[in-house]
């Protein structure tokens, strides 16, 4: 949830939505007992955040209404959002480079100012400096030590709002933590991404002690002809099934609400260029949304009634029946409502909670990249691998081999069990629409050379590899174009595809001469290192996400 003096926020919120508020009528609000009510109203106060008055009444002991004063109006963080968002709005017109200008002429000024925290000897002096110079009256942890140097968390970040719109705002504190602390800075953790924290690390042990820009400031070019296409033109958009309940129906209204006021068309599901369909299924009998082409990308939406002891337990099942790109899971529990996000690459993570339009602007930014990501899923077969190759080589009987390892260590699931949880017809209408009959998790792949690598097919058994052209295959290129994979098998064989992240190894061997193999498990553990946006497998975004 976002968080800044989360109290004095909501009691802010309170007020104003009142027009003004008794001590009666924020107990019963909030909770909160009458003397925590009034420490944090006398400081307040105390502040020139509110004013109180007696209030006449016919009978009785006459109450204090609370009341905001002007200061307090200008001190909301909806006033800061409004005016940052124009700011950073005018900004990103003049360019990226006049962006990144300005966030190094920010960080130089804002060192320039406080040369007492780059003098002092300890860089984890100079990053608590630095915490409790900026953050002192937000929810942080202490420095930590770490293997590489030092850290701390910030549990409130109060221009969420802006960074989920303008998310090179991310970028300032980066660039001002550097530029104060003069150490290289990572950032692991993110609030607007889900996480519970945006966590910050400075590297003290990177070998030569010279200054280094931070990672944000490092961004490798994209192979020659490939483009990231994330339109900004307007998309359209549906909605199929059933959304009557009160807590869909307010999901379909704030999610109708956030695309048209971004520009985005909502239009009839019979429409022929949906980029993206809201399905809102029953969790007891998911019916499923059969689309007309790869390019339409499908949300199942459900409510369920109680807390699940494993959420991607329960929900998944939700999305593979109702033949869905990801399944928004959402559970009322004592009278809240938990959103989920869960992932055909059997991920899951929690939506955080924020209020009004703060959580749909969050699902919108989460769910558009997903909707304009590209599928890289087609395969080129071209009979002309070698005959010296018809029956592998070194490399491929590495690449069993290391398929066996993994079997062995239990890190390669089995393939997921499709045909169970989906009558034939949809499998067909799968197989016809993406040219896959199964679904499996993990692959590997070994370079052959500048320009070539072996890669293990789609829905293949890892830990038992053997046929060239069955189990293992050669990439031999990409047509950016046509965003196919051209592959080189041998004759007399019926291919299997590729598998479906043979785009992002492609990419990685591509911008990483010195990458000589990949292997690719699945895994959510916590602190790995991951890209901001979870976008699908064998999508060219996810591709150039990952090699950056």
């Amino acid at each position: 949830m976002l968080q800044e003096q989360p109290t004095r926020q909501k009691l802010i919120r309170l007020i104003r939505e009142s027009g003004g508020c008794t001590l009666a009528d924020l107990r019963r609000r909030t909770g909160l007992s009458r003397s925590t009510l009034r420490q944090h109203l006398g400081r307040m106060s105390r502040d020139g955040m509110v004013q109180s008055h007696l209030v006449k009444r016919p009978t009785g002991r006459p109450p204090l209404m609370y009341r905001l004063t002007p200061r307090a109006e200008l001190a909301s963080p909806e006033t800061y959002v409004t005016f940052l968002r124009a700011v950073f709005g005018a900004l990103r017109r003049q360019g990226q480079d006049r962006l990144e200008e300005l966030f190094r002429q920010i960080a130089d000024r804002v060192a320039a100012q406080h040369p007492e925290i780059l003098a002092l000897p300890d860089p984890g002096a100079r990053l608590e400096a630095f915490r409790r110079l900026f953050f002192n009256d937000l929810e942080t942890t202490e420095i930590e030590r770490t293997p590489a140097g030092y850290q701390f968390s910030l549990y409130a970040c109060p221009l969420a709002p802006v960074a989920l719109e303008f998310r090179d705002l991310c970028c300032v504190t980066r660039e001002v933590i550097h530029g104060v602390v003069g150490e290289q800075v990572e950032q692991s953790e993110w609030i607007i991404r889900g996480d519970p924290r945006c966590t910050f690390e400075i590297r003290t042990n990177g070998g030569n002690g010279q200054k280094t820009m931070p990672l944000a400031g490092r961004v490798r070019p994209r192979p020659v002809g490939v483009a990231v296409n994330t339109p900004t033109e307007p998309i359209t958009f549906s909605f199929v099934g059933t959304w009557t309940d009160p807590v869909l129906a307010r999901l379909a209204d704030g999610v109708r609400d956030v695309f048209e006021r971004r520009g985005h068309r909502f239009a009839d599901a019979q429409t022929d260029d949906l980029r993206l369909v809201f399905n809102f299924i029953d969790a007891r009998h998911p019916r499923p949304y059969r689309r007309k082409g790869q390019g339409t990308f499908v949300v199942a939406v459900t409510v369920v009634n109680r807390q699940a002891a494993d959420v991607l337990k329960e929900a998944y099942p939700l999305l593979i029946r109702s033949l869905a790109n990801l399944c928004i899971y959402l559970v009322r529990d004592h009278g809240r409502v938990e959103t989920h996000f869960v992932t055909l690459e059997q991920g899951t993570y929690k939506i955080p909670d924020l209020a009004g339009d703060a959580f749909f602007d969050y699902i919108y930014e989460r769910l558009l990249p997903l909707a304009c990501s590209q599928l890289v899923i087609d395969n080129e077969f071209h009979v002309d691998l070698p005959p010296e190759l018809w029956e592998g080589d070194e490399l491929t009987a590495q690449l069993a081999a290391a398929g066996r390892r993994l079997d062995a260590l239990k890190l390669l699931p089995a393939p997921f069990p499709i045909h169970e949880l989906i009558d034939p017809r949809d499998l067909r209408h799968i197989e016809r629409l993406f040219g896959i009959g199964g679904l499996s998790y993990g692959n590997l792949s070994v370079r052959k050379d500048a320009t070539r690598y072996w890669m293990s097919a789609s829905g293949v058994d890892k830990g038992n590899m053997a046929v060239i052209g069955r189990d293992m295959l050669l990439v031999k290129g990409f047509d950016a174009e046509r965003r196919v994979m051209q592959l080189s098998v041998p004759p007399g064989i019926k291919p299997r595809r590729v598998s479906v992240d043979a785009i992002e190894h492609w990419m990685i061997y591509t911008e990483h001469p010195t990458v000589g193999a990949i292997v690719h498990v699945h895994a959510w553990m916590k602190d790995v290192p991951s890209t901001a946006i979870n976008y699908p497998c064998g999508t060219i975004q996810l591709a150039q996400a990952v090699a950056e």
